[in-house]
């Protein structure tokens, strides 16, 4: 194989992992972001001392986006937010509502994490 068809080779390379780099992270964004307004609702009923069904919607909408999100997330990351919302669940079924705030606000942190653990910031160099 000649020089220029190994640049060729590598510069393909480069631009798909770039390319699925773009699209992965876009497409987090966007399912953090969807989740994010789920979970902001529930946390918005828990602090009015309120057990509606949105954490069951919530529920459903993280499973679902959970096995997509397998492919390429570390599975730890993902065993946390689901613990952390079980927990919220469980705290809310139990009229428990400030550890359900709690929960609450360890799921989105966790969350956040997602958006925040591939941006270009010092904390992630470091």
């Amino acid at each position: 194989m000649g020089i220029k068809k190994e640049i060729g080779l590598v510069g393909v390379i480069i631009i798909l992992i770039v390319a699925l780099e773009i699209i992965t992270v876009n497409y987090t964004n966007k399912i953090v972001d969807l989740i994010f307004a789920d979970a902001e609702e529930v946390i918005e009923k828990l602090y009015r001392r309120e057990n509606e069904n949105n954490i069951e919607k919530l529920k459903n909408d993280w499973f679902e986006k959970e096995k997509i999100l397998s492919y390429y997330i570390e599975h730890d990351e993902l065993e946390k937010v689901t613990s952390s919302l079980i927990m919220l669940e469980e705290n809310a079924n139990n009229q428990e509502f400030n550890q359900a705030l709690i929960n609450g606000k360890e799921f989105i942190y966790w969350l956040n994490h997602f958006k925040q653990k591939d941006e270009l910031i010092l904390k992630n160099i470091l």
